[in-house]
This record gives C-alpha cells, structure tokens and sequence, in this order.
C-alpha cells in the first residue's frame, strides 16, 4: 500500500473535488492525509480523511473571503494592513518561502509515495519538486492550460473566436502584466530550491499527471493537449459538508418548476439575489436560493411565498429535485449539475467561469448572463426560456450520459495508484482519448504502464 498525501488552498470549490478521490484512496488501503489551511479542517472530518495540524497555508485568501462580504468598502485595504502585503495580487502567493519550507518538512517527515495538489497549491509543489516526490495536478477549474487553438482561458471567448477585440487584447495585456508580477514572484522561491523557472501561472501542469473534472463533450476541443493530461468526469461526493444540513423536502412537492440559485462562497452579490428574487416575485416556478454563512437570511426582506432562501443546502440531494440551476459557472456546482442532466443560467463573475457560461452556451446545455447583463427583468426572461424550451433539457441530457459514464474517484484513484508504483509520467499516446470511461480504465493504465 502506498502513503498518498493530498494539499489544496482553502477554497471549497478546490477541496470539494478531491474529497471523493481522497476517501476511494483510502477505501482501497492506502495511507491518506490532507494538508490544508485549519479554516477547512471540517471538510476533511466529516469525510473521515486524516488532517496534518503541522501545515497552515493561506491566511490572506482565507481573510479575503471572510472579509469581503463583512466589510465590502474596505476589506482591500484591511487585508493589505492585517496580511502585510503592499499589493492584493500578492494573496495567492503570501508567505510562499516560509510556507514551502514548512511543506517540505511535512513531506520529509510523513514520507508520501505520490503527492496531490490543487493547482494553486504553490507550496507543495515546490516543495515536492526539491525533494523528487511526483505529484498529481486536481484542477477544480475549466482547463487553464494554454492551447494554439483556443485563445487564452479565464475570459468566455467563443470557441470559433481567433482574434480578441481591442478591448480585450488590452485587458488582457493588463492582466498578463500582473501575472508576470505573480509568477516571478513563485520563480523567487523556486530558485531558492534550484529548480528552473516556470513560465505561467495557474495553468502549469505537474509533469506526472494532470486531472480535469469534465470531458470533451464539455471543453473546447484542442488537438495539443499535453499527454499527461486527462478528463475523468465530476468528482461528487454525498458526504461533503452541508450534505447533512436539514432540508424542508415538503416545500418542493408539487408539479411546480423548482429552479436552484446558487453563487458558490466567493463570488456572492447581495444584489444579484435581490434581483433573483424580484425576478421570482408571481413566476410560474418556485426558487431555492443558498446564501452561505457570508450573508444573513435577514438581509432579504418582503421574500414571496414561491421562493426559500437558505444559508446552506444538501446540494448534491437536492440537485435530484429541481428544474434548473442557476450558478456562477464553478465546475463544481456544473459538473453536479450536468452530471444530473439539468439545464442551467450561468451567470459567470470571474476566470474560468466565463469559459463555463460560453460551454453551456455552445453546447445549448444554457445560457450566459454576463454581469452587465444581469437584472431583475434578463433573470426573469432567460430562466422562462430554460423551463418552456426542451432543447436545453435535452442537451443537459446527453451531456449527463456522457459524464455518467465516468468514474472520477475510481478513475484517479487507480491512476494515481500507477503513478506511486512506477513514479512514471502516466502519458498517453495521441491515438487515446483524453476522456476516461470507466470501461476503458483498465485498457488504460497497460498503455501507460
């Protein structure tokens, strides 16, 4: 049996992926723990997987979505003060040097096999490249490895778009600006360790293997993808936190549409809840609405009897239930959401969930409500669209049975398992698919063996 140690920053959207991985790991026999910051150590005790209290990283991302919310007009300000940082794109890499240090001695005490990072989860990786330990990349995230045939991530261009618009070629010549800033920032501590110098940011791949949570039939086809990358489908787990949260399951009986909006714990707008709301105020459905602990049920008055707003949910069960989802664009949330064949509004606020709302539009499974779009009267009309026309239904549909023909726990599982005994890149030939059905696993890992 191998020692497999997992380490994520402490966003739920990062973690909530390699829960399922984690528990099938250890369901097989293998030694498992998870290094993360203290703030998510109920994750990991309510899914039974070991946490290493010697590790603590991410105190400014933690700060900022505490912070955000609670003091809108000056947490920037705040966060710079309390975390000593002169600029905010610093967050993601706060303490890096001091906390890399720390990891390898974590690595060099526990002894892992095989390493799983989030790809943000810059400490372990150095540390884990210093010390020649391979590592699995979880990227929680629509896939953010540039390609020649797609034009940069992180911004909903469609898939036909060659060019950007001079609008967007200088914002993204203004955003590459600060990435640089960030990745010198990483190749700072790298050179610490004389390891070479990485060139991107969040879409550098461990060279060992690479796992996405979706498949093709949900990404933009590229005929470069690097032959250690693979989808595996969702990675769903019931026992993640907030699934035992009570539920008034009575209140969703009936023949009435149930619609479930949801914006994940970061990207939450009192706003846009409001116009959800008003949106909902005499509709023909009924709306669940969740709002995390970030906001008060108290902050929404004059509610109508057709909508029920929650702090937390039961997602996953609940998904069973509903009619359409509305969401940011996390692939979390969408990944459960196709994965249950649901057509849904995505209403993108940041990156990646961009390319998500433009998928769900090129593969009809949607629509895109960009956020100068979004109003009490465009959420009335594009979720009236998503209940009266089958199309969407239908492509959500197809979009399920593709991905239910996925295992992503047991896939990674076994596919990390590979990559302990061989301590090999697990590379497949550009003749194989880069999805993996369950039924095509094992034909698999002899390819790669």
């Amino acid at each position: 049996m191998s020692r497999i140690l997992f380490g994520s920053v402490p966003f739920w959207a990062h973690i909530n992926p390699t829960i399922a991985i984690a528990q099938q790991l250890k369901a097989f026999g293998h030694d498992v723990a998870y290094t993360c910051h203290p703030e998510m150590k109920d994750a990991f005790d309510k899914a039974s997987i070991p946490y290493l209290d010697n590790f603590s990283w991410g105190d400014a991302l933690v700060y900022v979505n505490k912070n955000m919310y609670a003091n809108p007009k000056t947490w920037v300000k705040d966060c710079k003060r309390e975390m000593k940082l002169d600029k905010m794109y610093k967050m993601f890499v706060h303490r890096l040097d001091e906390a890399t240090e720390q990891y390898r001695k974590v690595l060099l005490e526990w002894k892992p096999d095989v390493c799983v990072f989030d790809m943000l989860f810059f400490p372990g990786v150095i540390a884990a490249e210093s010390l020649n330990i391979p590592y699995v990349t979880s990227c929680p995230a629509a896939m953010p490895v540039l390609s020649k045939d797609t034009l940069p991530p992180g911004h909903g261009f469609p898939s036909y778009q060659k060019r950007p618009n001079l609008r967007m070629y200088l914002i993204l010549k203004l955003i590459n600006h600060y990435v640089k800033k960030v990745v010198a920032c990483i190749n700072h501590t790298r050179a610490t360790y004389g390891l070479s110098p990485q060139t991107t940011y969040m879409d550098t791949p461990s060279p060992y293997l690479y796992l996405c949570y979706t498949t093709e039939s949900f990404e933009h086809k590229r005929s470069d993808l690097l032959p250690q990358l693979y989808y595996i489908g969702p990675s769903i787990s019931k026992e993640l936190v907030g699934a035992n949260n009570d539920f008034p399951w009575e209140w969703l009986e009936g023949d009435t549409p149930v619609v479930y909006f949801t914006m994940g714990t970061v990207f939450l707008s009192k706003k846009v809840i409001k116009q959800a709301i008003e949106a909902s105020k005499g509709a023909p459905w009924k709306m669940v609405i969740t709002i995390t602990h970030h906001l008060s049920i108290d902050d929404f008055a004059d509610v109508p009897e057709n909508v029920l707003v929650k702090n937390f949910v039961p997602q996953v069960a609940l998904l069973e239930k509903v009619d359409l989802v509305v969401s940011v664009g996390g692939m979390g949330t969408v990944g459960q959401t196709l994965h249950a064949g649901i057509p849904m509004l995505v209403i993108p606020r940041a990156s990646d969930q961009f390319d998500v709302a433009q998928m769900a539009v090129e593969t009809k499974s949607g629509l895109r409500l960009n956020p100068g779009q979004v109003s009490t009267n465009s959420l009335r009309k594009a979720i009236r669209e998503l209940l009266s026309n089958p199309v969407y239904k239908q492509n959500a549909l197809r979009l399920a049975d593709d991905f239910r023909k996925c295992d992503a726990p047991l896939t990674a599982a076994r596919m990390i398992e590979k990559l302990a005994d061989n301590r090999k890149p697990l590379l497949r030939p550009n003749t194989v698919s880069p999805t993996v059905y369950s039924e095509d696993l094992g034909k698999l890992l002899d390819i790669v063996a």
